[in-house]
Order: structure tokens, then C-alpha cells, then sequence
């Protein structure tokens, strides 16, 4: 709640009313689409930032309101909003109507990104005994995977609502498959 909290204020103070910059804004076109599967399998591959000890707390009322809002909403605003926005003031970013590329705003805040579920997997002592070597690199290069196609999703569809969604339906099936909703 906090990082959502942060990064809203973030983008308010950046924006400088001109919300449209950082991707706030009516999703365009439909080629956004295609990412899909691939948020979905890095999601399920470990690529979620998800405060594992925290939620475990919750009542099954508030896993869902992280799952489906809170966490999806402020890891796209910090990491695609605001990281993304920063990044490509000034550079080449894909367009809706263009062909796909990995761009280096798209790069740079997946890069950033990579960091968060590792850090949240390594604070709620979820790391497995055996070979956490292995967890650890699945880990990140899930959460690359899934801030590559969520940032490719941003530029194309010029808003962060894809990648609010994409979060939000992997979140749901990430937390429904591991048995932690309940």
C-alpha cells in the first residue's frame, strides 16, 4: 500500500498535469494482446512481486483487493509510469502501429523491476533450501520477462491499463494456483 501510495505522488509531482506522459491515458490499438501469455507464464514462473509473509495475514477480502488492485496498480505506476516515463523522455519508444521492439525505457525499468520480487522473495524467507541458486536466477528472469512484456505493452498501447490488467489476471492466477487466497 505504500509503494502504491509513493508511486502515485511520484507521478503526480512528475507529471506535472500532463498524465498522458506517463501512460495514463485510454489504451490504443489491440496488438497489446500478444503479451498476454507471456505475462501469464512469467507471472507463473515466479515473475510476481508479491509480499508473500504480509499476505499471509490477510483476510481472503484484502488478498483480493491486493491481488487484483493494489499490487498490480502500484508496481505499473512506479516501474511503467513513472521509471518508464522518466526513462523515455527524449528516446525512441515503439508506437502503436509500429513493429515490436525492446526499447530502453522498456529495458532499463524491467531491469529495475527484476530486483523487486527477488527482494520480496528473499525478505519473506521464501527461498528454498535446496538450490536456491536455481530459484533465484528463475526468479529474476521471470520478473525480466514479465517487465519486458508489460513494458512493450505500455508503449504499444501508449496507457498503463494493459499492463495494470496483465498484472492483475496473472496475480489471480498466480495466487489461485499456489493455493494462497484462501
Amino acid at each position: 500500500l505504500a509503494l502504491l501510495l509513493l508511486s502515485a505522488l511520484g507521478v503526480a509531482i512528475y507529471s506535472r498535469g500532463r498524465l498522458w506522459r506517463l501512460g495514463l491515458a485510454a489504451p490504443i490499438g489491440h496488438a497489446w494482446w500478444l503479451m498476454l501469455p507471456v505475462a501469464v507464464g512469467a507471472a507463473a514462473a515466479g515473475g510476481m512481486a508479491v509480499p508473500w509473509k504480509d499476505f499471509a495475514q490477510l483476510g481472503i477480502g484484502m488478498k483480493i483487493a491486493y491481488t487484483v488492485l493494489v499490487i498490480p496498480l502500484a508496481t505499473e505506476l512506479l516501474f511503467r509510469g513513472l521509471a518508464h516515463g522518466i526513462l523515455a523522455s527524449g528516446t525512441r519508444v515503439q508506437s502503436c502501429g509500429n513493429r515490436w521492439i525492446l526499447s530502453f525505457p522498456t529495458v532499463s525499468a524491467a531491469l529495475i523491476y527484476a530486483l523487486l520480487p527477488l527482494a520480496m522473495m528473499l525478505w519473506s524467507d521464501r527461498l528454498p533450501a535446496e538450490e536456491p541458486t536455481a530459484t533465484v536466477v528463475r526468479v529474476v528472469l521471470a520478473s525480466l520477462a514479465l517487465g519486458l512484456a508489460t513494458g512493450m505493452v505500455r508503449e504499444k498501447a501508449h496507457s498503463l491499463l494493459p499492463g495494470i490488467l496483465f498484472q492483475a489476471l496473472a496475480m489471480m492466477l498466480v495466487i489461485f494456483f499456489t493455493g494462497n487466497l484462501f
